[in-house]
């Protein structure tokens, strides 16, 4: 029975938590981010954008998603966004009033829209292999995890990619994995 990952990701509860926790486990990135991106348009900040930049979208994130054509080096418009929340404009002369910006609500929809719909990407092959009956683990191949599986979660999730995304302000994240 397949699964639907956007009704999961709007209902949230205990199956939201063993789909993200399966994702970060099996190291798909895609539907973290897909995820990620429907929490940041709720409220976004610069912080949050910054945060699913680095994590996911730049060259050397460390949770890159799988959208070459959509991210740097070939699409450098998310780059040159992000930027420009980074270090604040510098001081401004007296009397001059500091612009303060605020990113939008959709700037991460066309990565997440390609993410999602991509037929043979980590989102449509979850909807389709996914057992919401089973755990996390008991998800994956063989039911436990390779080698290159636990240092991902224990070198990368645990100690980068998580507790920056938390700081920057997505606090649904903090149980996963």
């Amino acid at each position: 029975m397949p699964i639907d990952l956007d009704e999961v990701f709007s209902r949230g509860g205990l199956e939201l938590i063993e789909v993200l926790d399966y994702c970060v486990r099996s190291v798909q990135m895609d539907p973290i981010f897909a995820f990620l991106v429907d929490e940041y348009r709720v409220s976004p900040t610069a912080a949050k954008a910054i945060a699913l930049y680095d994590m996911f979208l730049a060259p050397d994130a460390p949770a890159r998603i799988n959208a070459t054509e959509h991210l740097p080096p070939r699409e450098l418009g998310l780059q040159v966004f992000v930027q420009s929340f980074r270090g604040g404009s510098g001081p401004q002369p007296s009397g001059v009033p500091t612009l303060k910006v605020q990113p939008g609500k959709f700037v991460f929809d066309t990565v997440a829209l390609h993410v999602r719909k991509n037929r043979r990407g980590a989102i449509a092959k979850i909807k389709r292999r996914y057992n919401p009956k089973l755990s996390a683990t008991e998800n994956l191949p063989g039911g436990k995890m390779t080698i290159g599986q636990k240092r991902f979660v224990e070198q990368i999730w645990q100690r980068r990619v998580r507790p920056a995304l938390v700081v920057a302000g997505f606090r649904r994240i903090a149980n996963v994995a």
